[in-house]
């Protein structure tokens, strides 16, 4: 067994309720799972979901705390969703904020929150900023550590960029989300950036979308590859992009070294992992170090309460697995499904 020999491996998890009226706002939930070797932890923290709660909390709030009364009908899932490690912290979104945590601890040392950091998926940051997207409305929020908007911006069906018609009236942390599954043109779950770009992935398109500073219009990077895909998390490393498919695929993208442009149009060139038929139930969050590969499987709603970490090669090839059982934590009576979400390796700490 090799995962977490040697280092630690991180993984963030949400889990919903059968009955979600009944939930104890003031209990602690599971959020984080870490590895070391044979030792694991799960790691559980406070979730707003009220906008008194977000008075109630245990941990510093920066940013701004809610000006509406409104609760949301529909609970949404608890957990952390995209993990960041920046100097020695490690951020951990969730539904209505983004977790300071020490990333040796994994105490929290402060809550970040304002009217745009709503349905949080996979979000990249660095010492002065935070980047994220709010799926539903196709908008890409920029914010500093103190949770002050620094930029926001919409993309709409012709990829233009528009920073007009954005209503600042509404407080996203309090929006239902519609429906299950992609919402959004886009449904953009994952944002990095190479360079000055702003990349992000599109679950509805198959495809990525880069931001570029200055212009007025986001461009597409597509995939050339035989079957449709539903792209979730990226991952950028040595000119390759590593990204998740969430019906249990791994997609390696790269531009091709030659091929004759003035006879058809091509871009980026797709090698495909498939995962073994048994354990081809989702496929979600994607860290890639210079040995490895490690992606979560398993967990679709009312399925078995637990999940997969994979670690491959980086030519694809399975060497180990854990699997992080609700059962270990606690009673699954309450409990409707638990899926894993991101992943750091220790690495990137």
């Amino acid at each position: 067994m090799t995962i977490g020999l040697g280092h630690e491996i991180c993984v963030s998890f949400v889990h919903g309720f059968h009955d979600e009226i009944a939930v104890d706002h003031q209990a602690e939930h599971p959020a984080l799972w870490s590895i070391s070797g044979d030792a694991e932890q799960t790691h559980r923290v406070r979730f707003p979901i009220t906008p008194s709660d977000f008075d109630e909390l245990p941990y510093p709030i920066l940013g701004e705390l809610p000006r509406t009364t409104r609760a949301l009908q529909r609970r949404p899932r608890f957990g952390f969703t995209g993990l960041v490690p920046v100097n020695g912290k490690l951020l951990a979104g969730s539904w209505n904020g983004i977790y300071t945590l020490d990333a040796q601890s994994k105490r929290v040392e402060s809550f970040i929150t304002n009217r745009y950091t709503c349905y949080i998926h996979r979000f990249c940051a660095d010492e002065q900023r935070i980047i994220f997207a709010m799926p539903f409305m196709d908008m890409v929020v920029i914010i500093d550590h103190q949770g002050n908007v620094i930029d926001r911006f919409t993309i709409d069906q012709t990829l233009r960029i528009s920073r007009d018609n954005i209503d600042e009236t509404i407080d996203w942390r309090f929006a239902d989300k519609p429906w299950s599954g992609p919402t959004g043109l886009f449904h953009i779950n994952s944002v990095q950036t190479i360079g000055q770009d702003i990349y992000l992935t599109s679950r509805n398109l198959g495809a990525l979308i880069v931001v570029r500073p200055g212009e007025d219009h986001a461009s597409l990077r597509t995939l050339n590859y035989r079957t449709p895909t539903c792209v979730h998390d990226g991952d950028y490393v040595d000119g390759k992009f590593y990204l998740t498919s969430i019906d249990g695929k791994i997609l390696i993208a790269s531009q091709p070294k030659e091929f004759d442009s003035t006879r058809f149009r091509y871009d980026l060139q797709v090698d495909c992992v498939r995962l073994d038929e048994v354990q081809k139930n989702w496929c979600r969050g994607i860290a890639v170090t210079d040995e490895f590969i490690y992606t979560t499987i398993d967990g679709r709603y009312d399925s078995d309460l637990s999940f997969g970490l994979l670690q491959l090669d980086r030519a694809g090839n399975l060497l180990d697995q854990r699997r992080f059982r609700w059962s270990n934590i606690g009673s699954e009576n309450d409990i409707r499904y638990v899926t894993g979400f991101d992943i750091v390796a220790n690495c990137e700490l």
